[in-house]
């Protein structure tokens, strides 16, 4: 069986399981070893469809990465946040040093990311 064919049969079924209660299309997904592409062929479509309205708004990104693409970055960025006292430890936390109410968490006590560590 082909890879194309496989990948259209397994499409299918998962469209068959979120139709049933109780089946995850994910499970089926995942039990037809196609996840990965699947999520990959949907993300792309997602972001096609994001990339045509943008420009249709004359508006375009460089990068289109979720939040875990840029894990790598944030040690070197909270370095620098540190050495220009932009952000200061607080109960082993990292919190912005602009004067907030409530102050603004920029990683947890346990070195832990939240959102908007990603987002900085």
């Amino acid at each position: 069986m082909t890879e194309r064919l496989r990948f259209v049969i397994a499409g299918f079924f998962v469209g068959l399981a979120e139709l049933l209660p109780g089946i995850s299309g994910s499970t089926v997904a995942i039990a037809f070893k196609v996840y990965e592409k699947f999520i990959l062929f949907l993300s792309n479509l997602k972001i096609s469809n994001f990339s045509f309205n943008f420009k249709k708004l004359n508006h375009k990104f460089d990068y289109w990465l979720g939040e875990s693409d840029v894990n790598d970055l944030i040690p070197n960025m909270i370095e620098i946040l540190e050495k220009n006292k932009k952000i200061i430890r607080d109960d082993g936390a990292l919190i912005s040093a602009e004067d907030t109410d409530p102050k603004i968490l920029i990683t947890k006590s346990d070195g832990s990311y939240l959102y908007i560590t990603t987002d900085l």
